[in-house]
């Protein structure tokens, strides 16, 4: 992960405001852009070094492991912030 902002909903949880509460161990993060650092043979829509916005929460982390259908490519010349 390369860049992940602090959503008003990544809050509520951290307060646990809400009625869906984050399980003990999960990572929040409801928004983030990452790079793509390894893929698997099945892939095809993503390559190494792509930057991506990872669809599922869990971006309050160094690394993740997200299916191919989960993210976006973000263009690189789009600013991460």
């Amino acid at each position: 992960m390369l860049y992940a902002p602090i959503n008003p909903a990544d809050l509520l949880a951290v307060n646990a405001a809400t009625a869906e509460r984050t399980e003990a161990g999960n990572s929040i993060g409801a928004e983030g852009v990452g790079v793509v650092e390894q893929v698997g043979v099945a892939v095809s829509l993503v390559r190494p070094g792509d930057r991506v916005l990872p669809l599922s929460r869990g971006n309050w982390a160094s690394h993740r492991v997200v299916d191919e259908a989960d993210v976006v490519v973000v263009p690189t010349d789009i600013d991460l912030v």
